[in-house]
């Protein structure tokens, strides 16, 4: 068997032979191969794992350059964050199989995690707030449909209007604490406002009329508690 120094001593020559003393790599460790001069490239055409050059103390870049893809780096135990500090793509991250979380526990943003392909719906599961989602470019309905509430829209900044054109109903508006008067500029008419739990003193408060209530179906009784007068309620076909 030939010792350290020996390889030492022939590693000044990178011709064929070494690397054929190089591939018995059951003679050497990768470390011993490291100390000798050689680089981690020749080290891995020797036939060297990516955990075996690692543990010698090859740094992550230098693996990363020698050629060692993303997926070798995940199977030897290295994480997304110095996958990431090593220069690898966040595409890159995902195609080895690391998860949206893994990725956004190691520093990736909602923004990358989406550039490399991650749904909305994984970004929701890792933990990216709506706000995240919708700044990394996801739209409205997107977030919707990932499962993230009126509430949490609405929290995040859109506006009931945006909500609506997300998807939500008028009832899950109301719930996420929007008012009547949002409602009604959104364009939710006064019938399905009504459906959703407000009274006709929040509708009355809001701009409708006492005819549009009427049609809406809240009562006469409702419509003269709520405060229009006898004449509104005339008009409305009321008879109070």
């Amino acid at each position: 068997m030939l010792h350290r120094e020996a390889l030492r001593e022939r590693s000044v020559d990178r011709g064929d032979q070494i690397r054929e003393e190089l591939s018995l790599k059951s003679n050497f460790s990768a470390q011993e191969c490291k100390e000798a001069g050689f680089s981690v490239r020749e080290c891995k055409e020797a036939g060297f794992s990516m955990q075996e050059c690692a543990e010698a103390g090859f740094s992550k870049r230098e693996c990363k350059g020698a050629g060692f893809s993303v997926q070798d780096r995940k199977e030897a135990g290295v994480s997304t964050r110095e996958r990431k500090k090593a220069g690898f793509s966040k595409r890159e991250c995902k195609e080895a199989g690391f998860s949206a979380q893994e990725c956004k526990e190691r520093g990736f943003s909602a923004q990358e995690c989406k550039e490399a392909g991650f749904s909305i719906q994984e970004c929701k599961e890792a933990g990216f707030s709506v706000q995240e989602c919708a700044e990394a470019g996801f739209s409205k309905r997107e977030c919707a449909e990932a499962g993230f509430s009126a509430q949490d829209c609405k929290e995040a900044g859109f506006s009931v209007r945006e909500c609506k054109k997300a998807g939500f109903s008028i009832r899950e508006c109301k719930e996420a604490g929007f008012s009547v008067q949002e409602c009604k500029k959104a364009g939710f008419p006064v019938q399905d406002i009504k459906e959703a739990g407000f009274s006709i003193q929040e509708c009355k408060q809001a701009g409708f009329s006492v005819q549009e209530c009427a049609e809406a179906g809240f009562s006469k009784r409702a419509s003269k508690k709520a405060g229009f007068s006898a004449q509104d309620c005339n008009k409305a076909g009321f008879s109070i």
